[in-house]
């Protein structure tokens, strides 16, 4: 037994602090000093590190029982803990107190008692309270009354037990009436003390009463009769996350931030941020992060044991398996408890209302397949959580909601209710109806789980500062919100409170949501509900009936996120849409694409419609690639600059599209190339021998092209560009396999080969484009006009050290208030937009020449859009006012194709010439089955093999050798060569890059994709 005691004085001195006790009939024991210790710096050390440990499981929070004394020292206050030794269980057990100071007389405290009994109350051990309303402003409170052994046991739980001043609870056990107050308590029968517990607002009384006499309850007064307090009652909740990201390897070189020792990915820093130095929001200071991340969100529910819905897409499952497999594993651990629920986000997490059925249901089917491999849960994985809550009833997003195995929805209750409560039609005539039940959607059948905009706006918004009233508790309203609730009759038996919200909120995740404490809140707000579970159920859909549990149906026309249009389909815009993303989206779809010729919503409108409409016979794996590639490019498509903080957005000028949401726009036309594949690869599997039985190839025509060139006119598909871009690609094919280059910087940008009858992607990827460079500018918008090259793309021969890279200085609207434009200046990095090879046949290959030229040393955003504009006509329409950013140099490589094998001849380079080729060996295993790389090096080359699956090897050959880091075969091997940094801009999600450098003007080098 652990006994707490608080010593203040006048004026500052020491004392020495005596316990004394004994059992009933026993004799009185001294308890050691060596079991009196201070609650000092020391012990909160020990308790934080505790806190602090990996958690696996249910355990309480160490610093709980002592924040407030730890808090109160600055006031004075002195506390020591004495621990009772040996106490049999249910002994009452009396002690007394002796503070002997340095000077001065003892002081005695008690003898009190205290019964050693922890009682465990279940939800049939509730029996009601009392609860005020808007003119009756006392206390609300739930009472509890268990029996054992001739002992009674009453749980008082109070709306606020105050850190200072009265409490005024008394109850009546056996007759005998016993006092929680701070005054009253010692004058109790037999010095008799209730446990207190000020953090969770309940008081314990535990008193002998052979009778089983009926409890009294007097709270401020009021006193009420176990018969009389109305009987059990619950109030349910249900706490769905939403956590998301695109396959955003942001950062170029790993970030160390000055104290992360090996440097942290972009994926490892937002996992686990703990010393609060790293931020990718637009505008936020090192010193305005916090410490935190997602791991400190996962973990946060498992000492509390609180099930809860995860809503995840594939971006940020292929993030954490490549670079924070343990966290993944612990989600696994977390989903075979039932602790996690993992939730559908979507594949790239799109806008439904702005897609085709055909974009939806296969946006959904493939973050189910995603959830399956990694978590091991797809059976469970039945609610859908859309992006910003985005819901208009239309024939493409009905067919989302009726997609298997989706059975709920997450909408929001402001605007996905209250718009459309006049369509409701209850089960049961008469009972009262809002927005915190389980309704069903006409239309649709899906099951409605509302957010509730109290909840979400409250939950988090626990006063941490031990001066102000109830520290470390939800907001009063929280707590007496979910007690009336679970005792009136009218609603207890229906409540189910969803709060939603994105899940960095909930992990103080400084890289983007940087406001103090507020994984500190949510620890605070999981105590404090996780100690009321006898009313209190946190449920999960596992837990539900939608015939038993939904109230009855509801015709859902539209539902937005009420932070984003608060007036929902009540209000109108500026641009006259009473749906705001109407707004957003048309802003992002009119976006010029100035080097395409096109816009934003052009481009994604033709790959899309191709996707729709792709041939059967061609719906291969690698048709499949290329939704996975499109799905990608949707991640919150269409987000706006426009900020959600001040006025309205309704009332205010909308801004530009977010920078991410532009370059998605840009670069979807990749999904163009693995559809074109796919055609390759259905020749492929049936093509016949050629003379003497060998595998034919061809060099930039022959049975592929021809067929794709009578492919029908709708899909848009021009075999003579891949990509969709003004540049010509060639492609070098055989029935093995496939290479396409691209001009701009003479590289292969994808590569497949047949393996087991399977077409594979060996290089080539959909992860996001944008990055942040070694000097932490970013690279981002409309800068990426063209094929470039970034850290994620890094392509089969490229040739690192002649990008031509500028900076730039670009203004965006990021509108605040109305009437403000909000003109916003950043710096950009410009990549190689303007590095266009000659490229043509040579033999039974493609040469690809730097030809020499010259680059402006900086350049302006009105001089960038007018070059993208005019060399984007001259490449389209073959004349000649081309631009191309050249150093006053030039070489030749030649690329050919033998089976399996691509050989990459250089001439005419200087030495220290370096080369970049990127490899993923299968993009299919790696993205959808969670598949890893491994790399093996040694003196002629580097194998990369996929775990259960494809081997690819670099091998070097004359004039050429690998680079140091090339060299490196695991981080930790690069950490003890001192190349950790380098070796992390090579080794990254989903691929890895092998650096060959040149020892000589003429090199060469092979890579075979099917080693």
């Amino acid at each position: 037994m652990y006994v707490t005691i608080g010593v203040w004085s006048r004026t500052p001195t020491q004392e020495t602090v005596a316990v004394a006790w004994s059992v009933a009939g026993g004799q009185e024991t001294i308890v050691s000093a060596a079991d009196v210790t201070a609650v000092d710096n020391a012990m909160a050390s020990r308790l934080s590190a505790l806190d602090s440990a990996p958690v696996t499981g249910p355990r309480p929070v160490a610093m709980a029982p002592y924040r407030l004394a730890l808090a109160r020292r600055a006031r004075g206050n002195r506390y020591v803990e004495a621990v009772i030794r040996g106490v049999p269980e249910g002994a009452a057990v009396a002690y007394s107190v002796v503070v002997t100071p340095t000077s001065g007389s003892p002081v005695t405290l008690g003898p009190y008692s205290v019964l050693a009994v922890l009682p465990m109350f279940g939800s049939s051990d509730m029996i009601g309270g009392r609860s005020g309303d808007l003119v009756d402003p006392e206390p609300t409170w739930i009472g509890h009354v268990r029996r054992d052994d001739g002992v009674t046991h009453v749980r008082v739980d109070l709306d606020d037990i105050p850190a200072g001043g009265t409490l005024p609870v008394r109850v009546r056990i056996g007759g005998t009436w016993l006092s929680a107050d701070y005054g009253g308590a010692p004058h109790n029968p037999g010095g008799r003390l209730p446990l207190l517990d000020w953090s969770a607002d309940t008081v314990t009384f535990s008193a002998p009463d052979p009778g089983g006499v009926p409890v009294v309850i007097d709270v401020s007064g009021r006193r009420v009769a176990e018969a009389d307090a109305g009987g059990p009652g619950r109030s349910r909740m249900l706490i769905a996350h939403f956590c998301i990201q695109a396959v955003n390897d942001l950062l170029e070189v790993p970030y160390s931030g000055g104290v992360y020792a090996p440097p942290r990915t972009y994926m490892q820093v937002t996992m686990a941020d703990e010393r609060g130095v790293y931020s990718s929001r637009p505008g936020v200071t090192r010193d305005q992060t916090h410490p935190g991340g997602y791991r400190d969100g996962l973990a946060m529910q498992r000492p509390f044991d609180i099930a809860y819905h995860l809503a995840l897409n594939a971006g940020v499952l292929i993030l954490t398996r490549h670079d924070c497999p343990d966290d993944l594993a612990d989600m696994r651990i977390d989903v075979g408890r039932g602790l996690l629920h993992p939730a559908i986000a979507g594949y790239g997490s799109h806008r439904i209302p702005y897609y085709s059925a055909d974009a939806n249901v296969r946006d959904i089917t493939a973050d189910v397949q995603v959830i399956k491999a990694y978590l091991g849960a797809a059976d469970g994985a039945d609610v859908f959580y859309p992006d910003q809550r985005l819901y208009r009833q239309r024939p493409a997003t009905v067919a989302a909601l009726q997609t298997p195995p989706v059975r709920y929805v997450v909408l929001d209750s402001a605007t996905g209710y209250y718009d459309n409560a006049a369509s409701v039609e209850p089960t049961v005539a008469g009972q009262d109806l809002g927005p915190g039940m389980l309704w069903t959607d006409r239309t649709s059948g899906a099951h409605v789980l509302f957010i509730d905009t109290t909840l979400k706006d409250q939950a988090l918004g626990a006063n941490l500062d031990p001066e102000q009233p109830s520290p470390w508790k939800p907001p009063l309203s929280v707590r007496r919100r979910f007690m009336r609730l679970a005792l009136d009759p009218h609603l207890r038996e229906h409540t189910l409170l969803t709060y939603g919200d994105d899940f960095e909120k909930a992990c103080n995740n400084g890289w983007f949501e940087p406001v103090p404490d507020m994984r500190e809140k949510w620890a605070a707000f999981l105590g404090w509900v996780a100690a009321h579970r006898t009313w209190l159920h946190v449920v999960t859909t596992a837990d539900l009936d939608p015939d038993r549990d939904s109230v009855g149906t509801i015709d859902v026309l539209a539902s937005i996120d009420a932070t984003l249009d608060p007036g929902g389909l009540a209000s109108v815009d500026l641009d006259g849409n009473v749906f705001h993303y109407d707004t957003w989206e048309q802003r992002w779809r009119d976006t010029p694409a100035y080097w395409l010729g096109d816009t934003l919503g052009g481009i994604t409108d033709r790959v899309e419609n191709a996707l729709r409409l792709w041939p059967d016979e061609h719906r291969d794996q690698l048709y499949d690639t290329a939704w996975l590639a499109f799905l990608m490019a949707q991640h919150e498509n269409a987000w706006n600059m426009q900020a959600l903080e001040g006025d309205d957005p309704n009332v205010k000028a909308t801004g530009d599209p977010e920078e991410f949401t532009i370059v998605e726009g840009l670069q979807v036309r990749n999904a163009l190339v693995w559809l074109a594949a796919s055609v390759w690869a259905a020749w492929a599997t049936t093509a016949p021998p050629g003379p003497g039985f060998i595998r034919q190839g061809f060099v930039d025509d022959g049975p592929v092209l021809d067929a794709l060139a009578a492919l029908p006119p709708e899909l848009r598909l021009d075999p003579r560009h891949w990509d969709g871009d003004p540049n010509p690609t060639l492609v070098l094919y055989n029935p093995d396999a496939l290479v396409v280059i691209d001009r701009n910087g003479g590289r292969v940008t994808h590569a497949f080969v047949l393996r087991d009858g399977v077409p594979r992607t060996v290089s080539g990827t959909f992860k996001s484009y944008q990055y942040r460079d070694r000097t932490d500018v970013e690279c981002d918008g409309h800068m990426l006009q063209n094929t470039v090259w970034t850290p994620n793309h890094r392509y089969i021969g490229s040739d690192v050290d002649l990008l031509t890279r500028r900076r730039v200085d670009w203004t965006y609207a990021r509108p605040a208030r109305a009437g403000d434009p909000g003109d916003a200046i950043v710096t950009r990095v410009v990549p190689d937009n303007f590095n266009a090879y000659t490229c043509g046949i040579v033999g039974n290959g493609v040469r690809c020449t730097y030809d020499r030229g010259w680059a402006p040393g900086s350049t302006s955003e009105p001089e960038l859009k007018d070059l993208w504009s005019r060399d984007g006509i001259a490449r389209r329409t073959g004349t000649a006012d081309r631009m191309t950013w050249h150093e006053d140099t030039t070489f030749s490589k030649t690329f050919t194709l033998d089976g399996t094998v691509l050989r990459v001849d250089y001439t005419g380079v200087a030495p220290g010439h370096v080369v970049d080729n990127e490899l993923c060996v299968d993009l299919w295993a790696g993205a959808q089955e969670g598949l890893l790389l491994s790399r093996a090096a040694d003196d002629s080359g580097v194998t990369l093999t996929m775990d259960g699956g494809g081997i690819a090897r670099l091998t070097t050959g004359p004039g050429c050798e690998l680079t140091p880091a090339s060299r490196a075969e695991t981080v930790a091997q690069a950490a003890d060569r001192g190349l950790d940094t380098e070796f992390l801009t090579l080794h990254r999600v989903l691929t890895d890059s092998v650096q060959v450098r040149a020892t000589a003007s003429d090199f060469s080098y092979t890579i075979n994709f099917r080693a």
